[in-house]
């Protein structure tokens, strides 16, 4: 979808720009994954949603991250939730959408018996 203005939208459109000038932004929380009793990684994001050519380079700051997962979370797959951080822009508003983290089962270190 092209975020435009002017009079060629209709006028429910054009009121609409006026009221919300900024164009939504998706953030979203990259997936992840991690063995039984280590400590989460470094989360990231993946923004998406750019209009008029722009791209990462207008958006100020990081988002923040959150998971309930802790270093003793049983092996399973939980939610990594980004929230809005440090972000800001005067040309979007943010979305947030989860990732995942999986926890995976520890590799054993030793080695098989002959």
């Amino acid at each position: 979808m092209q975020w435009r203005s002017g009079p060629e939208l209709p006028n429910y459109l054009r009121e609409r720009n006026r009221a919300n000038p900024q164009a939504p932004l998706a953030v979203t929380a990259n997936d992840a994954t991690r063995f039984y009793g280590m400590p989460n990684p470094t989360f990231g994001s993946t923004l998406s949603g750019f209009v008029n050519g722009d791209s990462a380079a207008v958006i100020l700051g990081a988002p923040a991250f959150s998971t309930p997962a802790t270093v003793f979370s049983d092996t399973d797959t939980y939610p990594i939730n980004a929230s809005v951080g440090t972000l800001s822009s005067s040309n979007y508003a943010f979305n947030f959408f989860a990732g995942k983290l999986h926890v995976i089962p520890r590799r054993s270190k030793s080695l098989p018996r002959r």
